[in-house]
């Protein structure tokens, strides 16, 4: 029996079978915290400085690598604004915080004069807020994409620009 005929096979047995068994996953997120640096008002636009906190998780065996992060904001239903955040690399097998700055300059608030006079007469702002994560995972010859979408409401006081309470929900999906 020929030994390069037999180190091939080991090592191509290893390979898929390590393919098979660490097959890509998604990351996952969690939000650990939100809060805005800035809330200013100049006529009927706002501008904003929203930094969101994440804990990611990468279970792969390989870097997991975010191509785009976009942040969009909406009061009371209507979009206000969005921006791109630079994607970014995690190591394979990690937990780490991911940090977004979203600034939001120039949101329309004219739809909605009336109620933001009101949120702000009462100290309690409702923003939802959208951020759609694009990444990759690859192990060997699979390249496994993946979308990941957290949709999340912030209470704010426009005053002091506390963040009263925020809920966060996380999808994730398997990426065309």
């Amino acid at each position: 029996m020929d030994w390069n005929s037999i180190i091939i096979k080991a090592v191509t047995v290893v390979i898929v079978t390590t393919s098979i068994l660490k097959k890509p996953k998604d990351p996952t997120f969690n939000l650990v915290s939100t809060y805005f640096s800035s809330l200013k008002l100049n006529y009927s636009l706002l501008e904003a400085d929203l930094f969101l906190t994440f804990n990611v998780a990468n279970p792969n065996i390989v870097p997991a690598h975010y191509s785009s992060i976009t942040v969009s904001i909406f009061y009371e239903g209507s979009f206000l604004g969005s921006t791109d955040v630079q994607g970014d690399s995690q190591p394979p097998e990690s937990n780490v915080q991911l940090h977004l700055l979203a600034y939001l300059p120039e949101l329309e608030l004219a739809d909605h004069a009336t109620r933001f006079v009101h949120d702000v007469v009462r100290r309690r702002m409702v923003l939802d807020v959208v951020v759609d994560v694009v990444g990759t995972s690859r192990v060997f010859c699979w390249e496994y994409p993946f979308k990941v979408r957290v949709d999340g409401s912030v209470d704010v006081d426009p005053y002091f620009l506390d963040v009263l309470a925020s809920s966060m929900e996380v999808y994730t999906a398997a990426a065309a």
